[in-house]
């Protein structure tokens, strides 16, 4: 964990392929691995409890998680930089009400969003919690851009 309590493990690519969710694609040593990332949002903080959805890092997603008003943190792997996932209580994305946005400035193996009424500013990840009452297990609308 980081100063702030931010879980970032690195992944090095240090082999001929790489695996991520059953998805192999070559790699050279200190290459940026060719692969879909993975966006995994979890029930508990810190990447605990239950899976509530699971999408990639394609640009262009707007969706409803499949367990609604139950996310509280994220697992993020291998999602490339420049990726922005925002995830909303409201379900229209009413920014009147909470939401975070979380920004990935360098390519990494995984990221742990501890939870998302957290702002973070590291190396890895950029993450803005605009709060209104509460955003934590009320997640009700992502977008990944």
């Amino acid at each position: 964990m980081n100063r702030r309590g931010f879980a970032v493990v690195v992944a090095a690519a240090t082999t001929a392929a790489v695996m991520v969710s059953g998805l192999v694609t070559g790699a050279s040593a200190g290459a940026t691995p060719r692969q879909d990332g993975e966006i995994i949002f979890y029930e508990g903080n810190g990447a605990t409890q239950n899976i509530v959805h699971a999408t990639s890092d394609e640009p262009g997603q707007d969706f409803a998680p499949h367990q609604n008003d139950e996310a509280r943190s994220a697992k993020l792997i291998f999602v490339r930089p420049g990726a922005r996932i925002t995830v909303f209580d409201s379900p229209s994305k009413d920014k009147r009400d909470d939401y975070a946005i979380i920004y990935v400035k360098k390519f990494t193996g995984t990221i742990i969003i501890d939870h998302f009424e957290k702002d973070v500013d590291d190396e890895y990840v950029t993450v803005v919690y605009v709060r209104n009452n509460g955003l934590n297990g009320k997640v009700s609308r992502v977008t990944v851009t």
